[in-house]
């Protein structure tokens, strides 16, 4: 499983450099990395719509806020909120609601509403051991690629990070969707199988008679 060591000495493995032995380690490399952690996350946090970091929660209007012109209500974005992916009326996310996103708001003419959302909570060091190896292996790539030149003080590789980043964040996200996709498949699969047995047991019951 990832961790969070682990990922920094990916990043060094990528630049060429040593490892590190702890997360603690008096060297320019782990005060390079410690400085730049919580940005690159927030940062490939935001780069995909990661099925890991999806949460879903049910918000309800703030009445002592003043929306904006056209709506009747406004809500404010949930705790740990990065990056909406859908909002809907009702909790099946079937009925699409109508909305905008302005001054970091909500603002709808519903007063409940149903929001899907990239959760930053899940960005937590004790959460790293949750994370997917593509998605780790992306976080150690964009390190490498903004930590480089302070750690290495090279210019160098700074076109073959770029791309080694671009080309692991492009894996994580493929992986991230084939999981999506087979989230739905399984379900549909049985669903059709037991459509098929009720069909020929009708079938079946019909010409019985």
């Amino acid at each position: 499983m990832p961790t969070k060591l682990g990922i920094w000495n990916d990043a060094l493995r990528m630049i060429g450099e040593h490892r590190l032995v702890s997360l603690t380690e008096d060297t320019e490399a782990r005060y390079v990395l410690d400085s730049a952690w919580d940005d690159a996350k927030m940062f490939v946090f935001t780069e995909g719509l990661w099925n890991f970091a999806t949460k879903t929660e049910e918000i309800n209007a703030d009445t002592g806020q003043t929306p904006i012109p056209g709506f009747a209500f406004v809500f404010d974005k949930p705790l740990y909120w990065l990056r909406t992916i859908s909002i809907s009326q009702t909790s099946r996310f079937d009925t699409e609601a109508i909305y905008r996103d302005e001054n970091n708001k909500i603002h709808a003419n519903v007063d409940t509403l149903y929001i899907r959302f990239i959760s930053y909570e899940r960005s937590t060091d004790e959460q790293i051991e949750n994370w997917p190896p593509s998605f780790a292996k992306a976080m150690s790539a964009y390190l490498a690629n903004t930590c480089a030149v302070r750690i290495s003080g090279s210019k160098s590789d700074a076109d073959a990070l770029r791309a080694l980043y671009r080309d692991a964040l492009a894996s994580a996200k493929n992986k991230d969707a084939l999981d999506q996709a087979q989230m739905f498949t399984a379900p549909g699969n049985w669903i059709r199988a037991m459509r098929g047995s009720s069909s020929r047991w009708d079938r079946g019951s019909l010409s019985g008679y």
